[in-house]
C-alpha cells in the first residue's frame, strides 16, 4: 500500500500587525507604514510594510534613522494585545475547523497538516484557495500560502510571493530551493545573524545551489557536524511533524477600555464585569478554577501581570472577585492611564472540592444560579451585579 503524500500548508500574513491596522484603518493600504513605539525617537522598529521594506526600511532600525531614510512613513504604536486576539480567533475559527493539526509558529504565521483530506477539500490547489478565501472573507486578510510535502519548503514556498498560492510537487524541492539566496535555510540564516558568521560570505555562497555544488565532506571541514543538517535542507528535506496545539486548561477575558484611564472606579467597573462574564462561562461548562491571572497594560505599553493560586477551586463571584481586585491593587503601582485589562481564569477542573458540609455561602451560590438561568433564557447582558453598572 502506498503512503499518503504529506500536504503541509504553512499560512503567512506578511507583516501581520500592520495588516490588522489596515483592516480597521484602509487609508494606510499602499503606504509604507512602520509599528514602533511613538514616545521616544531612540525606539526600534517592531513592524515593517512591504511599502516601507522598498524604501530601505527594517525591523530594528532605529525611528529615527527611519526617518530620515523614508520622510513619508507612517508610524503606528505596537498592539500586541490586539495582534495576540485577532491571531486566537484566526485559531479557532479557521485553522481548528480546517484541520486538528495545526501548529502556531507566531501570530499570523502557522503550519497547516491536510493530508488525507482530499475528499473534505479536493488537492492541494484547492486546499490553499480554501485557506486564502477563508482568511480574506472571514478576517478580511490577505496571506500567501505555501504547500509541500514538508514545512521547510511550504514555509518558504509561502514567503517567496506576496498575497498568492505556491505549490512545490513533491521531488520538486531542490529545484525549488537551488536559486534562492542561502538565508532561505533556518540553520543558516542562524549562522550568519545570531553567529555573526562570515564564513558563508568567504566561501561565496550566495545561492543554495552553491551550498549543492559542495561535497558533503567539504562542508563538514567548514561547519563540522552542521554542514550534514545544511546541505539536507539544501535538498529539501525535513521530517520535522507538524505539532498539534496544546490544550491549555484557561479561559480568557480582555478588553480594551474605550478610553484610556487610572479612574479606579472604572477600572473596578470594568474588571467586575470580566469576572462576572468569565465566571458565567465557566458554571455554564461545570467548569472551576484553581488559578487567577489578573493583566494590563499602560497607554506607554508597559505590560505587567499577577497571579495567584485559589483555596479552593470556585466558580463563584464572592470567592473570586475579591481576589481579582486584590491582584490589581497589587499590580497598579503607577498613575499613568490604562488602556487594556484581562482576567485569565487558570487550571480548570470539572469537580469542586467540598471541604464541610457547611457551606456559608450557599444563599451566595443560589443568587448566582438563578442569575444564570436569566442569562441564558434572556442573554448574558439583561443582568448585572451593582458593581458592573458604573
Amino acid at each position: 500500500m502506498c503512503a499518503l503524500e504529506r500536504k503541509v500548508f504553512y499560512l503567512n500574513v506578511t507583516a501581520f500587525s500592520i495588516a490588522i491596522e489596515r483592516v480597521l484603518e484602509p487609508s494606510l493600504n499602499g503606504r509604507p507604514v512602520v509599528m514602533a513605539p511613538v514616545k521616544s525617537e531612540r525606539s526600534l522598529l517592531w513592524e515593517v510594510s512591504p511599502e516601507a521594506k522598498n524604501e530601505g526600511l527594517k525591523k530594528g532600525m532605529s525611528l529615527a534613522q527611519a526617518k530620515k531614510v523614508c520622510k513619508d512613513i507612517i508610524v503606528l504604536p505596537p498592539r500586541p494585545d490586539l495582534v495576540n486576539q485577532v491571531n486566537r480567533k484566526i485559531e479557532n475559527k479557521l485553522l481548528s475547523n480546517l484541520t486538528p493539526v495545526y501548529e502556531v509558529e507566531k501570530p499570523g504565521h502557522a503550519y497547516l497538516d491536510l493530508t488525507g483530506l482530499e475528499k473534505l477539500y479536493g488537492e492541494k490547489g484547492d486546499m490553499g484557495k480554501k485557506i486564502l478565501l477563508d482568511l480574506k472573507n472571514d478576517f478580511s486578510l490577505i496571506p500567501s500560502v505555501g504547500s509541500s510535502i514538508n514545512k521547510l519548503v511550504s514555509k518558504v514556498a509561502a514567503k517567496s510571493k506576496v498575497d498568492d498560492i505556491v505549490l512545490i510537487q513533491e521531488g520538486k524541492e531542490k529545484q525549488f530551493l537551488s536559486p534562492l539566496p542561502v538565508e532561505v535555510l533556518p540553520l543558516v540564516r542562524q549562522i550568519i545573524k545570531v553567529k555573526k558568521d562570515t564564513l558563508f560570505q568567504d566561501l561565496n555562497l550566495k545561492k543554495v545551489r552553491d551550498i549543492l555544488s559542495l561535497s558533503p565532506y567539504a562542508l563538514e571541514v567548514a561547519f563540522g557536524k552542521t554542514g550534514t543538517e545544511i546541505i539536507s535542507m539544501a535538498k529539501g528535506i525535513d521530517f520535522s511533524p507538524v505539532l498539534p496545539p496544546k490544550k491549555e486548561h484557561a479561559l480568557f477575558e480582555e478588553t480594551y477600555l474605550k478610553e484610556d484611564t487610572n479612574d479606579l472606579p472604572k477600572l473596578r467597573q470594568v474588571l467586575s464585569t470580566l469576572v462576572e462574564s468569565g465566571l458565567f462561562k465557566l458554571r455554564k461548562k461545570g467548569l472551576f478554577c484553581q488559578k487567577i491571572e489578573v493583566s494590563f497594560r499602560y497607554i506607554d505599553y508597559k505590560f505587567v501581570s499577577k497571579e495567584k493560586e485559589l483555596k479552593n477551586p470556585s466558580q463563584y463571584s464572592y470567592e473570586i472577585a475579591p481576589l481579582v481586585l486584590s491582584l490589581f491593587y497589587d499590580l497598579f503601582k503607577r498613575r499613568t492611564r490604562i488602556q487594556f485589562i484581562s482576567v485569565n481564569f487558570k487550571e480548570l477542573i470539572q469537580n469542586e472540592i467540598q471541604l464541610s458540609f457547611l457551606d456559608h455561602f450557599q444563599g451566595s451560590k443560589e443568587i448566582e444560579s438563578t442569575m444564570d438561568s436569566i442569562k441564558n433564557k434572556f442573554g448574558q447582558r439583561l443582568i448585572k451585579y451593582g458593581n458592573e453598572v458604573g
